[in-house]
């Protein structure tokens, strides 16, 4: 039937792509399950198309990097690590938060939705 996504490989089919013991074994919850079926059937029922561009992110860098360094350390049992940590990720979500068709947004309120995906870890 047009519009179905192909049948997913095996957990076995998987595995033998990988060397033995190079990863760990994660049984699949139900909520792990449904996010890699909605993906693949995503990928494969919906057109894509991919855009490039060439970024020239070296004030960005140096900012990160001077942000980074003035983070306050706080004590763990891995010793004194810095408070917070900002990722080019964190920068350009900021940015994108702050930005609207008509000047920089004052609140969120204020500002576009932007159609960005923004990856998120989860535990687990």
């Amino acid at each position: 039937m047009e519009g179905d996504a192909p049948p997913p490989a095996s957990d076995g089919a998987v595995l033998r792509l990988f060397e033995p013991g190079s990863y760990d074994l994660i049984p699949h919850d139900t909520m792990r399950r449904t996010i890699a079926r909605r993906l693949v059937e995503a990928k494969s029922t919906i057109p894509h198309f991919y855009l490039t561009v060439d970024c020239e992110l070296d004030a960005l860098l140096a900012l990160r990097a001077q942000l980074n360094a003035a983070a306050p350390v706080k004590q763990t049992d891995k010793g004194e690590v810095p408070a917070y940590r900002f990722s080019v990720s964190d920068m350009i979500i900021k940015a994108l938060a702050q930005w609207s068709g008509t000047g920089v947004a004052t609140s969120p309120a204020d500002a576009p939705a932007p159609d960005a995906p923004i990856p998120a870890p989860s535990p687990g």
